[in-house]
């Protein structure tokens, strides 16, 4: 599953690479119910990674801080939740 947006990410020609390789599943599928071919999952992975590299390269630290702040909260209100419904730090200690 990983390998995919990596090599999405990876370089212009390996998106396009996977692109083609969605346009080819895709058209198999619409082979079976006799629609026309078509190339628009090249298209839209071109069109997702360019966008997505510029916002990664300017705001990078801000995600990626962003995201470990949002880990922290659901870890911080499960740590809540099980004290809130009487499970004690005995048997449940945050460090688990």
């Amino acid at each position: 599953m990983g390998v995919c947006p990596w090599l999405v990410f990876r370089s212009p020609a390996s998106a396009h690479w996977v692109g083609r390789l969605g346009d080819r599943i895709l058209n198999w599928l619409l082979r079976l119910f006799r629609k026309p071919k078509s190339d628009r999952v090249e298209r839209a992975v071109l069109h997702f990674r360019d966008p997505t590299n510029d916002m990664v390269h300017q705001r990078g630290w801000l995600l990626t801080a962003t995201v470990l702040a949002s880990q922290l909260a659901v870890f911080v209100l499960v740590l809540f939740c099980t004290r809130a419904v009487g499970i004690p730090a005995s048997q449940v200690s945050f460090l688990i």
